[in-house]
């Protein structure tokens, strides 16, 4: 098995066929005030820039799959790929506007053994009608896992994506 760093945040990013988005991605990434992150990029197999826009960024790894294989899939392969104590899954159509994101994340966890995520609200905002929408959890403070995956998705409000939350892989 590969070896697990620790305090090591790995994000990993699927992304097909949407280079600039994926450019606004990895630089919220880049301008957290977290240093100890790795970012693993795994290409559906897109035919256009992606690539081109990977190597503007230095320490990245880059996988990409044959073929087209979906989403799951490239998520699952990289997360065999990286070395974080922590694991974020970020679209490559989402980014942070919050630097301090991961630090509070992990100062959560690190205080928190038993804390398995930490996980937070996001904003939506649509290109076209440039309007931007909150998307809250309708839950906050702690819960234990009993609770929260019995309630879920009938009971607590399912985040729209994963990259608002840290897991401890």
């Amino acid at each position: 098995g590969r070896k697990i760093v620790r305090g090591l945040i790995s994000v990993i990013i699927p992304t097909y066929k949407r280079p600039e988005m994926l450019a606004q991605a990895i630089a919220s990434v880049k301008a957290q005030d977290y240093l100890s992150i790795e970012i693993v990029v795994v290409d559906d197999c897109s035919e256009d820039k992606t690539e081109d826009i990977v190597t503007l960024f230095p320490d990245i790894q880059y996988y990409k799959n044959e073929t087209n294989r979906g989403p799951g899939y490239s998520r699952k392969f990289a997360l065999a790929k990286c070395n974080g104590e922590y694991v974020v899954f970020l679209d490559d159509d989402d980014y942070y506007t919050d630097p301090s994101f991961f630090s509070k994340a992990i100062s959560k966890l690190s205080a928190h053994e038993e804390y398995v995520f930490v996980s937070g609200n996001a904003q939506i905002l649509y290109v076209e009608s440039s309007k931007n929408e909150e998307s809250k959890l309708n839950v906050s403070g702690e819960m234990n896992s009993v609770e929260y995956l019995s309630g879920f998705p009938f009971k607590y409000k399912k985040p729209l994506s994963t990259f608002t939350t840290v897991f401890r892989k």
